[in-house]
């Protein structure tokens, strides 16, 4: 019989592989999956991801080169609900259709579909692909930051496992429907946080709750929420931008300016230093000295 403390070794090391697993497609600066996500972050929010001041104290310049071309992959592909038509099929009458759309888009306004399809096409090149996960009759987008898949596999429904991390206040917990939810809040809260875990690994199913810590192997036996066989397709589907070989996630526009992003900063940095230095009064009897 699996104990909670297998169930927490498998995820245990299944994170640590995400976490290690370089990739030979992946830039040189950042081999890991959690790497590139990272750099994608500090390049949107104007950061560095090492340091924002140099030797001397210096606030280093960043000249952002990817917020634009991102903002016009988005544009370029605006999809909205007013592009969503229902025609009759042949010899059907297009008056029950036309019915029929109404309510369709009725339904479309209650769920704001049209918020979430902008959020889709905001993000979508922006991080190189969208995860998508359907649970009961909704839709939910996926952070990709807590989407955690073996690295090199080919699709979701083949990956060796697939975890999708939730941070749950005591009071959201207490809104799922699975087992042992109190016993979770006792053992598992730390500053009113507590990690869940969905588990997808060969056969088996689990969600996982933990106690939060920064250290994959830090991580305690925690409490098992429910455990089943797995289904038959995982409930994610996700669509790369740019479909790259040997790597599951795609590839965006962030990206692809990587590069570009390194060498620009290093342009205004070298630019602001010498402004810097040439603007000090020097003093011309000691330069003739």
């Amino acid at each position: 019989m699996t104990t909670i403390q297998d169930i927490t070794g498998q995820l245990q090391d299944c994170l640590e592989d995400y976490e290690k697993t370089s990739l030979d497609c992946n830039p040189v600066f950042a081999k890991t999956q959690p790497q590139v996500l990272e750099l994608i972050n500090c390049y949107l929010w104007d950061k560095y991801r090492d340091a924002g001041y140099d030797e001397l104290g210096f606030l280093k310049p960043f000249y952002n080169v990817v917020e634009t071309p991102a903002l016009v992959a988005s544009k370029m592909i605006d999809v909205d609900v007013r592009d969503i038509n229902i025609i009759a099929a042949e010899g059907e009458k297009q008056i029950i259709a036309d019915f029929f759309e109404k309510d369709f888009k009725l339904w479309l306004k209650e769920k704001r579909f049209g918020q979430f399809l902008n959020e889709l096409v905001f993000n979508w090149p922006r991080y190189g692909d969208m995860v998508l996960k359907k649970a009961g009759e909704d839709i939910y987008r996926v952070f990709l930051e807590n989407f955690i898949a073996e690295p090199g596999a080919e699709d979701i429904q083949n990956a060796r496992y697939v975890i999708e991390k939730h941070d749950y206040s005591p009071y959201q917990l207490r809104q799922k429907e699975w087992d042992n939810i109190e016993k979770a809040i006792k053992d598992c809260q730390k500053d009113g946080h507590i990690w869940v875990y969905e588990l997808w690994i060969e056969d088996k199913y689990y969600i996982l709750a933990v106690k939060p810590s920064k250290v994959v192997r830090d991580l305690k036996a925690g409490v098992l929420l429910h455990s089943s066989d797995a289904v038959q397709e995982r409930p994610y589907k996700h669509l790369p931008w740019e479909k790259i070989p040997g790597r599951l996630l795609g590839r965006g526009v962030v990206e692809k300016l990587f590069h570009s992003q390194i060498y620009q900063n290093k342009i205004a940095y070298y630019k602001a230093r010498g402004a810097h230095w040439t603007s000090k009064p020097v003093d011309r009897d000691l330069l003739l000295a």
